[in-house]
């Protein structure tokens, strides 16, 4: 799955004082919406309970290039798939 069908995102926050930590995270899903967002929830958990156990990590999940050297597929608009082939809208 290069180009996923379905995805969603999630946010996680953590108040501690005065300070604020949001943490944003895709999940993604070729078979549901529903599959995707479980997705999305679980990785934002985990990142922020990796934030607060002291690990840097980004907030927000950046659009990386697309060689998939990452394990995040490409986060495009499908337009329309013929077999294996995709067509997408990109920024």
């Amino acid at each position: 799955m290069i180009v996923p069908a379905f995805w969603a995102e999630a946010r996680r926050r953590h108040r501690d004082g005065n300070r604020q930590v949001t943490i944003r995270r895709f999940g993604w899903s070729d078979a549901s919406e529903a599959d995707a967002q479980a997705m999305a929830e679980a990785r934002a958990s985990e990142a922020l309970r990796r934030l607060l156990g002291g690990e840097p990590l980004e907030r927000r999940e950046p659009k990386l290039a697309y060689n998939g050297a990452t394990g995040v597929p490409i986060r495009e608009e499908v337009l329309s798939r013929h077999g294996e082939e995709v067509v997408t809208r990109n920024a």
